[in-house]
């Protein structure tokens, strides 16, 4: 016997048919030998709700200046099965007047005695696909953000729990931190890319001083002349922004300012909680979310006088506004964490819209995690054919002003 099954956009295990979704595997068929027909009803998909409500409620929006991102960050993770689907999901992101697109790709790291660092074909994206996204984002007049960061083969704090972290794997570390940033500064130059983003939650133990759970974590005594080294081989290969991704909140306090001052601005890693229960309304949560940027992050705006881009991952599950799920699983599509609550994560987007409304002094939104394969109807951050995208529908054209 073997088996076969359906799925949609090639993305088996993530939008099968109902019946064959995991943990099922095919449907099963026995050869013989004589000719078989076999027709095959296909009842649902998995993760797909048909006729999804687009019901928005419409508020005044402060138009911003032509500098506002108004954008969408692509998952961090690539698969060859991509390919024929972006197309249709950068036109997508177009129609919701994205001006901002963040490509994420990555490099992965090798669970060796010494640190390998560099990309894997089939699991990372490679040079000529990235750069063919690259220029169809681009031809429709939307600016591109490099932003990349690591395949670990373990949640970050507990890959660097696991790190030999001595003078010979830190070397390694810098040595290869380098080369990865230097692969994607001549990508971001040669596509003409906007901006290029560094940082991120996973390298905040190799920042000066940096902590692992709270302990030292062994980084060498001269890392802030290394991370200088670093952004001047940025700046000497791009000529676009340079920005700093500051996880929120740990970032905050983890990187220097004598490394932040020589960035062009910081993409803030928001996913904090908004409410203590599942009750919170828009407004509410809008009221909270303010109350943490003007406590938190307006000092540190006011201190650097560097542009704050806002950019947000919350999945489309119940209690999302508490925070409860682990990033890393939220942006996996498919996780099965939680109980699917789509309008819950419209209402988040739509809480925290407001909030940056109030604010000029926010320089933009980003939603990250936008999975551009297939819509899925799931518990994972992705707002593609989601309530929360009909948010961003009303939202940008406004903030751009495009729309009255």
């Amino acid at each position: 016997t073997f088996q076969y099954r359906y799925c949609r956009n090639d993305q088996c295990g993530i939008a099968d048919d109902i019946e064959t979704a995991p943990p099922h595997y095919g449907r099963t068929v026995t050869p013989s030998l004589t000719p078989q027909n076999l027709k095959t009803i296909i009842s649902a998909w998995k993760w797909l709700q048909p006729n999804q409500p687009n019901a928005v409620v419409g508020l005044p929006v402060t138009p911003r200046a032509s500098d506002f991102w108004a954008g969408v960050e692509f998952l961090p993770a690539s698969d060859p099965s991509w390919q024929p689907w972006m197309p249709q999901a950068i036109l997508t992101l177009k129609s919701l007047s994205t001006n901002w697109l963040v490509v994420s790709p990555s490099w992965t790291v090798k669970t060796t005695p010494a640190f390998q660092f560099a990309p894997t074909p089939g699991f990372d994206s490679m040079l000529q696909d990235l750069t063919v996204q690259i220029h169809a984002i681009r031809s429709l007049d939307m600016r591109v953000a490099v932003f990349p960061t690591a395949r670990l083969p373990a949640l970050p704090l507990d890959w660097w729990r696991s790190t030999k972290r001595d003078e010979g794997w830190w070397n390694a570390w810098f040595e290869r931190y380098k080369a990865f940033v230097l692969s994607h500064a001549e990508l971001a130059q040669q596509t003409g890319a906007s901006a290029l983003i560094l940082g991120g939650e996973w390298v905040l133990p190799a920042l000066p001083n940096g902590k692992i759970a709270g302990d030292s974590s062994g980084v060498p005594a001269d890392a802030e002349a290394r991370w200088e080294d670093i952004l001047e081989t940025a700046r000497a290969h791009f000529t676009g922004y340079l920005l700093w991704a500051l996880p929120y909140p740990d970032g905050l306090a983890s990187a220097p300012d004598s490394l932040l001052s020589n960035v062009d601005g910081l993409y803030l890693l928001w996913y904090a909680p908004l409410s203590h229960s599942n009750t919170a309304t828009p407004d509410e949560m809008a009221i909270a979310a303010g109350l943490l940027l003007d406590s938190e992050v307006l000092p540190l705006q006011e201190r650097l006088g560097k542009p704050i881009i806002l950019a947000i991952a919350y999945p489309s599950v119940d209690g999302a506004a508490q925070a409860w799920m682990p990033l890393p699983l939220l942006l996996q599509p498919g996780n099965g964490q939680g109980q699917v609550d789509l309008q819950e994560q419209a209402d988040i987007y739509q809480a925290l819209l407001m909030a940056i409304n109030q604010r000029p002094w926010v320089g933009g939104f980003v939603s990250r995690g936008f999975y551009p394969p297939v819509i899925v109807h799931d518990t994972s951050a992705t707002v593609y054919g989601k309530p929360a995208a009909g948010v961003l529908w009303y939202w940008y054209p406004r903030l751009l002003g495009l729309t009255p």
